[in-house]
């Protein structure tokens, strides 16, 4: 019930299917079955205000999140970014790892946002996901190929609305100076 959009929205459409769908997907994902998949279907019953929903999932063989690695980052250290991963590789705390395509997605949108904050506007990230690691089926290693781009600094910077005594607060607190 946690995990399905009907019980928790009270609404049945094909935008709560779908959500439905991809929620179980990433809960199997998460479990260690990479490739599971699920379909949904809607059935309306002759009863009035009845429906039958019907989740076919396949969850394929169990694996194993082995790794990733960074390709192409020059200005920030593979440790930092590592970091704000939420996808964790198998170790002596998780058996299998943790992974699920929904992660990879954060975990792209996060260090993109890393990027950003670094003044690379236009970095892009771009995971590779190799599903037979050295030749094992169900090993997952992740490659995630960065393109810095350019460093975008501030050339000039001002604060207008505010007094002299009120800037002379806020300068201290910005995050970002000229030059920087």
């Amino acid at each position: 019930k946690e995990i399905l959009p009907f019980y928790r929205d009270g609404v049945v459409d094909d935008t709560a299917l779908e959500r439905g769908r991809q929620s179980l997907e990433d809960t199997f994902q998460r479990q260690g079955y990479y490739s599971a998949t699920v379909k949904a279907h809607l059935q309306p019953r002759p009863e009035p205000s009845t429906l039958d929903i019907t989740y076919n999932v396949n969850l394929g063989r169990r694996g194993e999140f082995v790794g990733y690695e960074f390709q192409g980052n020059r200005n920030i250290s593979s440790v930092e970014l590592g970091r704000v991963l939420s996808a964790h590789p198998k170790d002596f705390i998780r058996e299998r790892g943790l992974f699920s395509h929904e992660l990879l997605q954060g975990d792209v949108e996060a260090l993109k946002a890393l990027y950003d904050s670094q003044g690379f506007l236009e970095a892009r990230i771009t995971p590779r996901v190799d599903d037979h690691y050295h030749d094992h089926p169900q090993h997952i290693f992740v490659t995630f190929e960065v393109d810095e781009g350019s460093r975008t600094r501030v050339g000039e910077l001002s604060i207008s609305g505010v007094d002299a005594a009120m800037q002379k607060v806020i300068w201290p607190a910005l995050s970002m100076k000229p030059g920087e």
